[in-house]
């Protein structure tokens, strides 16, 4: 039997959604887009994973950088690593959040980022 990932996505207010369609994650990136000099409300992620782990994590910030983290648990605790862009535009930004929304994990590593730690 194949265990499935699941996948959440937190809109900029904080709400999760399991399994989201592809648009609403679209809508999710438009959205702090439109509101990026909200203060409160400064980003959006994308968890994929397993409960046993390793999940990987995408985070998007107002000011356009984006996070890609991989953690060996679900409870974001153990990290493996994580690599940073800066000032991306929208088409780096969708591409890498569909790279993650459908698994394509290898498609992420070879993105061009700016910072790994």
């Amino acid at each position: 039997m194949q265990i499935e990932p699941w996948v959440i996505l937190t809109d900029r207010i904080g709400r999760d959604t399991r399994s989201p369609l592809e648009l609403k994650v679209d809508e999710a990136i438009h959205d702090l887009r439109v509101h990026q000099n909200d203060v409160e409300h400064r980003s959006i992620s994308l968890r994929r994973g397993y409960d046993v782990g390793p999940v990987a994590l995408i985070e998007l910030f107002a000011d356009g950088s984006v996070e890609y983290s991989v953690y060996e648990d679900a409870d974001l605790e153990n990290k493996k690593f994580t690599l940073r862009g800066r000032s991306l535009g929208i088409m780096d930004i969708s591409r890498r959040f569909y790279y993650l929304f459908e698994g394509n994990l290898s498609a992420l590593d070879i993105c061009q980022w700016h910072e790994k730690e």
